[in-house]
């Protein structure tokens, strides 16, 4: 039976679940796959820096042992093709992305996976300068630290009397879904987001979202 060392990363201490959601994914290859999960090293740290001691720890540990490195997704492993031609190099080595569905992905399939994540990179980093770039020409600010001085007690009152309704409503839609079973902020979150709930503001929910809602309403 395979022997498996998996490695968690997140890019920062914001991302609350992220750790959880790629233990998620592994879950499910091993379930369908099989196998045993002799370790988890968790990182925090940017997709880009190829400075990684806890990824190296991961490593040796694998070549040590003989255990297969696993990852959720290749990005996690690295956004740097760089890295993860290295790693696809170094002998002893094998290298399991759960999302490919397969025991061992094959050297083009993770080089082919890094450069696209690499490419993702670059375009989320121009999209954000680009706009932000937008915005400050059209003399537009950031943030809502004027909400108080536009809107005042009446608008904070009402926005906070919005807020209350809403949690009434989709409180117990989540109750329902934690006694089903459905407990983790982020299948509470796409069970939600499937059946079309928006949040107040009308976006998509996310792990943190449902988080926070939990906190204050429960």
């Amino acid at each position: 039976m395979n022997s498996y060392c998996c490695y968690l990363r997140k890019s920062t201490n914001r991302q609350e679940n992220s750790f959880d959601s790629q233990k998620d994914v592994i879950d499910s290859f091993i379930a369908s796959n099989g196998g045993d999960i002799v370790h988890i090293f968790k990182e925090e740290g940017t997709g880009s820096d190829d400075t990684r001691p806890v990824l190296q720890q991961a490593v040796e540990y694998c070549v040590s042992n003989g255990s297969m490195l696993l990852v959720s997704h290749c990005d996690r492993l690295s956004r740097n093709l760089y890295t993860v031609a290295r790693l696809n190099q170094l002998k002893g080595l094998t290298i399991v992305v759960a999302e490919l569905g397969t025991v061992q992905a094959s050297t083009l399939m993770l080089n082919l996976r890094s450069v696209i994540a690499s490419e993702e990179r670059a375009a989320i980093r121009r999209r954000i300068k680009d706009t932000f770039a937008t915005l400050k020409a059209q003399g537009r600010t950031f943030g809502r630290s004027d909400f108080g001085l536009k809107e005042g007690c009446k608008g904070r009152s009402s926005y906070k009397r919005k807020c209350d309704e809403f949690a009434a409503l989709l409180m117990p839609r989540i109750k329902a879904l934690k006694l089903a079973g459905i407990c983790s902020y982020t299948a509470i979150s796409k069970h939600l987001n499937l059946a079309g709930f928006t949040t107040v503001n009308g976006k998509r929910f996310y792990p943190t979202t449902v988080k926070n809602l939990l906190l204050t309403y429960s």
